[in-house]
């Protein structure tokens, strides 16, 4: 199984950038990304950072299981499921002592149904980011904030 995903979001304050060099194309501008119309771009905690395309390709073993090429989910998922979800497709425990903060999506991938058993958490220097669900709750330093996606 090979998983593939974007880096949290696109760099810089807006869509172009400066290059060190003369000779770009863009008249020396370059493209940093887009986010979709969602805030928020790399180092912060909006969706404009969090939400990023992966692929995951596993061409046996998704036969295997009998789920079709192509399928697509839009249930979230972060980086710290990947180890737990290799783990348990392997079929090898995770020790009792290893604290893991990310959870198995083998479920979701084999296309049966999945509930996250904990929120999805992210932290940026002094930003805590959490969402279960629908719920989004921010808290840094000068606010908390808990809004519905």
């Amino acid at each position: 199984m090979i998983c593939y995903a974007s880096d949290n979001g696109s760099e810089g304050g807006n869509e172009y950038g400066t290059f060190n060099t003369s000779y770009s194309p863009y008249a020396g501008s370059r493209y940093r990304g887009q986010t979709g119309g969602l805030s928020g771009r790399k180092r912060f905690t909006h969706e404009g950072v969090v939400r990023v395309p992966g692929v995951i390709s596993w061409p046996e073993g998704l036969k295997r299981n009998g789920v079709k090429p192509g399928n697509v989910f839009g249930e979230p998922i972060i980086g710290s499921d990947i180890f737990p979800t290799y783990l348990e497709l392997a079929g090898i425990d995770i020790p009792k002592k290893d604290k893991q903060h990310g959870v198995s999506i083998a479920p979701l991938i084999k296309g049966e149904p999945f509930k996250r058993s904990k929120p999805l958490q992210w932290r940026n220097q002094d930003v805590i980011r959490m969402r279960d669900g629908i719920w989004k709750m921010i808290v840094d330093p000068s606010r908390k904030s808990l809004c519905s996606l």
